[in-house]
């Protein structure tokens, strides 16, 4: 084979441009940058810069310095016969909506508290439980569904019973990113690998069923040597009735029967000679019309015209009138809105009452995730919030938390500034009899609309619904509000090193509503506006400058030296998994894969390697890096941002570097145990594919 030139003024900006898009990707991930753009005579327009543009970006910059041509940028979106980035972009797309269809039916928070009420209070058994809860969920749905499902549901419950909360959500964050691996559909980077070799469906779990086993065992024995002396003995259940967290059972029974025919029919899919991605879209296709029918009262409303940017969105259908009905003579202290403090001009997370609905556009805004901006706030109350509103009624200000591009008033971001001030319009409309209008202000919400009780009206001048909001909803047919509040004689002591920012239980009473977890019914726009669009530009930018990379001979390279390297079973096996985690908790687990995956399959590696058993079994080590990766540091997958953000939501804070000494031997040890049984299996049961 010819010797590769990489050292002319292409191939180099080639590698440079692909590092910086990648340092670029990090940042923006933790802080979206917003620009400001000035207008004549109307209210700055604010962009958001997202993680995702940096691809995108960096592709322009490949083509600026003739790095890459247009016919390459074709070839990067196109694929291959080997890769075909459309085919994985609508598969995972398709079982996204699908997952999510079924997570707004509330099955999983059902089951849940479910599990909540079986462990008895046993602490060690729910840590257990929470664990087995999170790998199902996990395994049918994706990592991201898991923990925006179970992480606030976790958050609450420990406040409820003032318990720590942080060895139970340590366990769902370990499981739902161990047990992704499990099935071809589990995780993006698992299609990924698994489309580049034309993997089935059963022939991808055959080999991926024991490994992810054996690092879910390993994964838990770690974490229950580590938090064993935090979990108490016996802990106080909230008496929350389970059943009432299902907001449809037909549409729970549709969504489950539609996601497990999915599942069977990508099994068979070899045998029917129907491609994956295919099968998975006329799934979701089917999803989608019962939807249309489930949420038909949703359907008039659609969001296009409203403001992205600083999050003016419409609420759910009537819910403004009758918030604006239910709580016209009410006092401030019964809203939903939450305050917060400032310490060193940071606002400090309060715990604000959102649900796993309503979590997903606040954190994944604040993570740097684009979605749809509406008005997220619950009816539930935590005790910094009642107090913040109490002060407001008594004629204080408290200021309007703006965390994860939301506020405590309306859900608009950071530097909005038309929408300045939002507070205290919502405060004098509360303080307003019922039926007074009051005008909107142009600019965020792009016009002038009345906002009293008998008008639907924007999120930028409606107070958050509250409880009494919530009672009217019930009236309409809504299922009751169920609470618990535990006394200060029923909470246990405060357990040792607890989590920060929790707040004191003592001052007040902890509640857990229903409504709480439930949070806002979703729309049928909700459903497909929450998908994670932002994987597309993403994925696609980065297949498009790993091609770049191509071009100009860098695969070549890498692959011929990885290829010498992994020319043995156990060699291939273990240093694919270990360079995989140590890339992932550099690049993030998606751009990680996509550029070792064309490496794996470069001509040069495979010379060393060759078609068969190593190199097989080096792609399974990779999937599962790709996996158990996201364990070791927040950085290491999206979804770990996103679990973040969600715990900030609720005051509890997890330093990276906190994050990374409870969990860097946790993921170790899972990798080793996995990439053993791999080992195992090659070695004792070759592929002869």
């Amino acid at each position: 084979m010819e010797d590769v030139d990489i050292g002319n003024f292409r191939a180099i900006a080639a590698l440079v441009i692909f590092c910086l898009a990648i340092v670029l990707t990090i940042f923006l991930v933790f802080k979206a940058v917003v620009l400001r753009i000035p207008v004549p005579g109307r209210q700055p327009f604010t962009l958001s810069v997202k993680y995702y543009i940096a691809p995108v970006a960096a592709v322009l910059a490949m083509l600026a310095c003739t790095s890459m041509s247009i016919a390459d940028v074709g070839r990067g979106l196109l694929g291959n016969s080997q890769i075909q980035p459309y085919g994985i972009l609508i598969l995972f797309m398709s079982m996204a909506y699908i997952a999510a269809s079924l997570d707004a039916t509330g099955v999983f928070a059902w089951l849940a508290l479910k599990f909540t009420v079986m462990s008895g209070g046993r602490g060690r058994v729910l840590f257990l439980f929470y664990f087995l809860l999170s790998s199902f969920i996990t395994t049918f749905t994706s990592n991201d569904v898991c923990i925006l499902t179970l992480t606030p549901i976790v958050c609450y419950f420990a406040k409820a019973s003032n318990v720590d909360p942080m060895p139970f959500l340590f366990a769902e964050y370990a499981a739902a990113n161990t047990f992704g691996a499990l099935l071809y559909t589990g995780n993006p980077t698992n299609i990924i690998v698994a489309d580049a070799y034309n993997m089935t469906f059963l022939g991808f779990s055959k080999y991926m069923t024991l490994p992810t086993f054996a690092a879910g065992l390993a994964c838990f024995a770690m974490l229950l040597l580590e938090f064993h002396r935090h979990i108490p003995v016996s802990i106080p259940l909230p008496s929350v009735d389970a059943s009432h967290m299902v907001r449809d059972k037909l549409g729970a029974l549709v969504g489950s029967v539609n996601m497990l025919t999915c599942l069977g029919l990508l099994a068979a899919a070899p045998s029917l000679g129907w491609a994956m991605w295919a099968i998975t879209l006329v799934c979701a296709g089917v999803q989608c019309v019962f939807n249309v029918w489930a949420y038909r009262s949703s359907l008039l409303h659609v969001p296009l015209g409203e403001c992205w940017t600083c999050g003016c969105a419409e609420e759910d259908q009537g819910s403004g009138a009758a918030a604006a009905e239910a709580e016209g003579g009410s006092s401030a202290a019964e809203r939903g809105g939450a305050g917060a403090e400032l310490d060193g001009g940071k606002a400090e997370r309060l715990a604000s009452g959102a649900s796993a609905t309503g979590l997903k556009a606040g954190v994944r805004q604040g993570a740097g995730l684009p979605t749809m901006c509406r008005q997220d706030t619950d009816a539930a109350l935590s005790p910094e919030a009642a107090r913040a509103s109490r002060d407001s009624g008594s004629g204080g200000s408290p200021t309007a938390p703006s965390e994860g591009g939301r506020s405590g008033s309306g859900g608009c971001s950071e530097g909005c500034g038309a929408c300045s001030g939002r507070a205290a319009a919502a405060g004098a409309a509360a303080a307003a009899p019922p039926g007074a209008a009051t005008a909107c202000r142009r600019g965020c919400c792009g016009s002038a609309r009345g906002c009293g009780a008998g008008a639907t009206a924007p999120g930028c001048c409606r107070t958050p619904a509250g409880p009494l909001a919530e009672a009217v909803q019930d009236s309409a047919g809504q299922l009751p509000v169920m609470s618990v509040v535990l006394s200060a004689a029923e909470q246990p002591p405060p357990p040792p090193g607890g989590p920060t920012g929790a707040g004191d239980a003592a001052d007040a009473p902890a509640v857990m509503t229903v409504d709480s977890l439930r949070g806002k019914a979703p729309t049928f726009w909700s459903l497909f506006f929450d998908l994670p669009w932002e994987v597309v530009p993403f994925a696609l930018g980065m297949f498009v400058l790993v091609e770049g990379l191509y071009v100009q001979g860098w695969l070549n390279v890498f692959g011929n030296g990885l290829g010498r390297a992994s020319t043995k079973l156990p060699a291939a096996i273990f240093i694919m998994g270990f360079l995989s985690v140590a890339l992932a908790n550099t690049i993030n687990n998606q751009p990680m894969t996509i550029l070792l995956t064309r490496i794996a399959l470069d001509v040069r590696y495979t010379a060393h390697v060759g078609h068969g058993n190593t190199h097989k079994a080096a792609l399974f080590a990779l999937v599962l890096a790709s996996n158990i990766g996201a364990v070791f540091t927040l950085i290491g997958a999206l979804a770990g941002i996103l679990w973040s953000n969600i715990m900030g939501i609720h005051g509890l804070k997890v330093s990276y570097t906190h994050f990374a000494r409870v969990c860097c031997p946790v993921g170790f040890v899972s990798l080793v145990a996995a990439l053993l049984v791999i080992w195992f299996e090659f070695a004792v049961f070759p592929h002869t594919d």
